[in-house]
């Protein structure tokens, strides 16, 4: 067994024991006629759902702490470890806009910009680590 599908059965195991259930909704976005119209989103494609592992953001982790400093992420903000194999880019290098759904009954988040950090070994992602902030009034403009 090569060492990428150890990590993977090890991620999965990990899933299993502490993941919770996640899904993700995918939208396109259409801005109106002129450069400052309103957008409009529709979900596009089926929902994504999956188990994933989700921590706080931790005191003594120096990433997140440096992400604080920077106003990258909020004190409110989660940490969500998701399968490798998860698309979260477009083919052109940016990010899907998308929101997540955790638990039962779910509550709605949204990916902080910059998206998510893949952890591979040899070119296969194990998971990937994406800061999430909770969505409030279910708004995904502006999150």
């Amino acid at each position: 067994m090569a060492t990428q599908d150890k990590l993977i059965a090890g991620f999965n195991r990990l899933r299993d024991k502490a993941g919770t259930n996640v899904t993700i909704r995918y939208f396109t976005q259409t801005i109106g006629s002129i450069y400052d119209d309103d957008f409009t989103l529709a979900q596009s494609g089926n929902s994504l759902s999956f188990s994933g592992v989700v921590f706080p953001l931790s005191p003594k982790s120096s990433e997140d702490m440096v992400l604080l400093e920077q106003g990258k992420i909020n004190h409110q903000d989660m940490k969500l470890f998701m399968p490798g194999s998860i698309t979260l880019n477009m083919p052109t290098g940016s990010l899907y806009v998308c929101d997540i759904q955790i638990g039962s009954p779910y509550q709605k988040f949204v990916i902080k910009e910059g998206g998510g950090t893949p952890w591979e070994i040899q070119g296969t992602e194990i998971y990937k680590k994406v800061y999430i902030s909770r969505l409030i009034g279910g708004s995904l403009i502006g999150a």
